[in-house]
């Protein structure tokens, strides 16, 4: 990778943004991430602002490549429009014509496949909730102004990201052994960190990849899985719908340019979480 004398801004910095941050700064890359809590890493500029709060983003020096990992503040549409449709406007607004290259972390959820059937990135977006249709804006919105790389993920999961492993502890979890299968689709947050650092090396990236692991699967089957780690029986529910639902992510392109993930599978990643807790 090139090490451009300008620093990679990483903005809404969280803890998918650190850990991109992390990675460039040990390439030798100058990088600076933007938050709300001041977090950062070591070897990187750390800067308190705020992506709504415009008066807060006029002093950032010369930046060409951003890359934009921001989370909705709430889960309601509010909180959507803000993170990726006003947030991103107001930061672009902030540094310019100087920015040449975005890549934006979005979400497989922009697609309204709901019966099982496989996706790609020729798949037409039709989302299913409002929140997912203000991603969808804010993709669009972006891509009209500069160069952009668009990574829809799929479930991220990993360090601190327990959802499922909650659920199956907790007794929450349910299983229905007759029903059809509810594909899911997710992505263990190193490899996808590690996408991102991988697209951003590229000089001549795809404007859209989806981020996912290498094996859609059923929802019953990963939370057995967890079941059996943890030697829990799971709830029966007694569903019996017959027709499969969610989709199935492809992530042929990506692997294309030459990224492969740590964790090919939910088991692979799911047994490094449960080592960490």
């Amino acid at each position: 990778m090139d090490h451009p004398t300008e620093p990679i801004l990483i903005a809404g910095a969280g803890d998918l943004g650190l850990a991109v941050a992390a990675r460039l700064a040990r390439q030798g890359t100058a990088v600076m991430t933007l938050n709300r809590s001041g977090r950062g890493v070591p070897d990187a500029v750390a800067v308190v602002a705020d992506l709504g709060q415009p008066d807060t983003l006029r002093t950032l020096p010369l930046i060409r490549t951003v890359i934009l990992t921001v989370a909705p503040p709430t889960p309601n549409d509010d909180g959507y429009r803000l993170a990726y449709v006003d947030g991103p406007r107001n930061l672009l607004d902030a540094l310019g014509s100087s920015v040449t290259r975005v890549i934006v972390v979005s979400t497989t959820g922009v697609y309204g496949e709901n019966r099982g059937g496989w996706v790609d990135e020729t798949t037409p977006t039709e989302p299913l909730r409002s929140t997912a249709g203000l991603v969808r804006v804010g993709e669009d919105a972006i891509s009209q102004r500069q160069p952009t790389t668009i990574v829809r993920a799929s479930g991220i999961y990993g360090p601190g990201r327990t959802r499922l492993i909650d659920q199956v502890r907790s007794g929450e979890a349910r299983i229905a052994p007759n029903r059809a299968p509810q594909w899911t689709n997710r992505i263990h947050r190193d490899d996808l960190a590690d996408a991102v650092v991988h697209l951003a090396g590229l000089t001549d990236p795809p404007p859209l990849v989806i981020a996912t692991d290498h094996q859609p699967a059923p929802r019953d089957e990963v939370y057995q899985f967890l079941a059996d780690h943890f030697v829990v029986s799971l709830a029966i529910d007694d569903d019996t719908t017959p027709t499969p639902t969610g989709k199935r992510c492809h992530n042929d392109l990506l692997v294309a340019t030459g990224w492969q993930p740590r964790y090919p599978t939910y088991r692979e990643g799911y047994e490094q979480v449960l080592a960490s807790l």
